[in-house]
Order: structure tokens, then sequence, then C-alpha cells
């Protein structure tokens, strides 16, 4: 057989294009800042992003607010050495600006019985992160991926890292970040 009708070495008998999805998207969701030792953060948030192309994309503005519940070291510090949950510093929000840079699209069989499409992205950008004692200036980094419901609805699943810069790389804060988000596109 010749190269023509091969795709890495596999003789293909068709070609689905992907469906182009649309251009703008609202995100709202919730996340999970699980890996403090003193406490976990819950937060809720949105964004808005803008796909160019379907390589590229920007996400104009990305923000959490959170609440943060104690751990179980809470109350050892407190009872043991006096520490007082005040003294703790917290995560209140973050908020960010990031470009997206879309690496796959794909579907895929959910249940053996619904047909998804999907795309997934690494995000890269700068934020502010604050907390109950000061605010930073952050690097973020992470990625996502997109399942499509239908043309206009999705679920999307995101892991991202803000790093603190404040110039000392030895006692900078670094907030990773679960979510789990509905877009809505147009």
């Amino acid at each position: 057989m010749d190269e023509r009708g091969t795709l890495d070495g596999v003789y293909v008998k068709a070609i689905e294009t992907y469906p182009n999805p649309k251009t703008q998207e609202f995100n709202f969701g919730v996340g999970l800042y699980p890996y403090n030792a003193y406490y976990s953060g819950f937060g809720l948030g949105g964004s808005f992003t803008y796909y160019f192309n379907k390589t590229w994309a920007w996400d104009i503005v990305n923000g959490m607010s959170f609440f943060s519940f104690d751990k179980d070291l809470i109350s050892v510090l407190a009872e043991d050495f006096g520490v007082e949950p005040e003294q703790i510093e917290r995560i209140k929000f973050l908020v960010g600006s990031n470009l997206k840079y879309v690496h796959s699209y794909g579907k895929l069989i959910f249940l053996k019985k619904f047909i998804r499409y999907y795309r997934s992205s690494f995000i890269f950008g700068v934020g502010l992160a604050s907390t109950n004692e000061r605010s930073y200036f952050t690097g973020n980094f992470g990625f996502d991926i997109n399942f499509f419901v239908n043309d206009s609805f999705s679920v999307k699943f995101e892991a991202c890292d803000s790093m603190a810069l404040n110039g000392s790389s030895i006692a900078s804060p670094n907030y990773i970040v679960v979510k789990i988000v509905t877009g809505i596109s147009y």
C-alpha cells in the first residue's frame, strides 16, 4: 500500500474533521485547594475565555474566591503549642489572565454509549493571589481538559499552579488548585 492512505503507519479509511467550537466561553465552577497542612480551601469562581483559533486562546479573566476549613493540625497546634488559627496565612482569592495552548482535540466514547468531543490545553500566564496577610503577583501554569456535552455546553477539569513571584525562592507560596467547571460557549 502506498503512503497516501496511511497515518502513522496505519491504513486510514475515513478522516473526520473536529467540529470548530465557538470562540467565546463563560465558565463557572468550584475549586479545591487541598495542599495546605493547616486548612483546605473551597472556592467558587468564573472566567471568560476567547479562542483565537483552534490552537490559541486567551483566558482574559479568571477568578476564584476561597473559603477555608481547618484541618486537625490546627487544634493540635493550638492545644500543644499555643499557635492561634489567625496566625496562619490563608488564601482568599486568585485572579489571573492566562494564555492557553490547545495541544489536542479528539472524541471518545463515554459509558460505552455516548460519543463526546474533548479539547485539552496547557495554561500559562500571570495573576494575583491574595491572602489574609498580603498579596502576591503569581506566575500561573497548568492544564485543562474540556468535554463537550453539546455545541454550547461543556464540563472542564482544570489543575493550575499559581506560584508567588516575591523574589524569594525559599518562602514563596505555591497555590495548586483543582477545578471542576461548566462552560457556556457562544
